[in-house]
């Protein structure tokens, strides 16, 4: 908690102290009107005041650090079945979500990948991004979708 002046070197002092300390670990009172420090916030308004003035002191300011009630509300996503049999119990799929498969190559990663795409279009009307560094994405993935969506 720091409580120094409420004038331009009592904020100076606030911020060299709170630099030295860690922002986010300090608190700073803040003074009504027409006073400057604890003192005249005693004499002017009372012992309240000042309890007051130190159990509302606000944190120092953190630039890129906000609190998760001042961000607004997001609906949670639904989670989609996938629609594999073996995986119904264990796993689903939310709109934003990001999914990495990974695996020793020839083992039907890109193959399963392609289903599941095929099976959540058909499904649930979703496009999908396709980011593969191991095939061409016009060639390989068109010809494996094709075939999968016209099983």
């Amino acid at each position: 908690m720091i409580a120094s002046d409420g004038d331009e070197p009592g904020a100076a002092l606030l911020n060299d102290l709170s630099l030295h300390l860690g922002k986010g670990r300090c608190r700073y009172v803040q003074y009504r009107h027409g006073t400057k420090d604890l003192n005249d916030l005693l004499l002017g308004y009372g012992q309240a005041a000042v309890v007051e003035a130190i159990n509302g002191a606000p944190h120092v300011h953190v630039a890129g650090l906000f609190r998760m009630s001042k961000y607004a509300p997001t609906p949670m996503p639904t989670a989609m079945a996938c629609r594999f049999d073996f995986l119904t119990d264990n796993y689903r799929i939310r709109l934003g979500d990001f999914v990495v498969a990974t695996g020793v190559p020839g083992m039907g990663k890109t193959t399963f990948v392609n289903d599941l795409v095929v099976r959540m279009a058909e499904n649930y009307g979703l496009s999908t991004c396709f980011a593969s560094f191991e095939q061409h994405p016009l060639i390989d993935h068109r010809r494996s979708l094709r075939r999968l969506y016209a099983h």
